[in-house]
């Protein structure tokens, strides 16, 4: 869920206003909405993510980010993905641009978001995949890019996730490890 907050600013207030703010605010072309804070499932479901995909990653040159590091997705644009892989130089401190995977946990009150704007805000990135994982039930959907372009995937408890970047087969048991689900 986010708040709106009612002034219209730059994204260069808005980069300065994020380095000391207490909280997280995303930033949507001139609008600030402040984020609220997830769920013990989701908050669980984001740390598994990062576990993993940290793990895959420590023999790379990828590096894994949590929900605190902002990703613009074009100039106007600034979100803070839960979980996100990038496999190049760090470029700049306040945000990432070029993610190899973004994984979003959807929670009831982040869903439409997660599934319509930050998707096609993702896709239009030089991502290669974009990962969704549902915070109420045993579900994942992956957009992978391919030649032809974006291929979408629903994935079964049963099935493994693959994330190519980082070599890395993710079982829904491990993405969903200490939880009720």
């Amino acid at each position: 869920m986010r708040a709106r907050l009612i002034q219209s600013i730059t994204v260069d207030e808005y980069l300065e206003a994020e380095i000391d703010a207490e909280a997280r605010h995303e930033y949507v072309y001139g609008e600030v909405f402040a984020l609220a804070r997830g769920s013990v499932t989701h908050n669980v479901i984001g740390a598994n993510v990062m576990r993993l995909l940290g793990n895959a990653a420590a023999t790379s040159d990828c590096r894994v980010y949590g929900s605190d590091m902002k990703l613009r997705s074009e100039e106007g644009l600034f979100y803070y993905p839960d979980v996100m892989v990038v496999c190049v130089p760090p470029a700049d401190d306040l945000y990432k641009t070029s993610p190899y995977v973004v994984v979003e946990v959807v929670s009831p009150s982040t869903a439409r978001k997660d599934r319509l704007e930050k998707r096609f805000a993702y896709l239009a990135l030089e991502s290669v995949q974009y990962l969704l994982i549902d915070s109420r039930k045993r579900a994942v959907t992956g957009y992978y890019r391919q030649p032809q372009g974006w291929e979408e995937r629903l994935f079964a408890p049963s099935d493994a996730v693959p994330v190519p970047c980082v070599d890395a087969t993710l079982s829904f048991n491990e993405l969903y490890d200490k939880t009720s689900l």
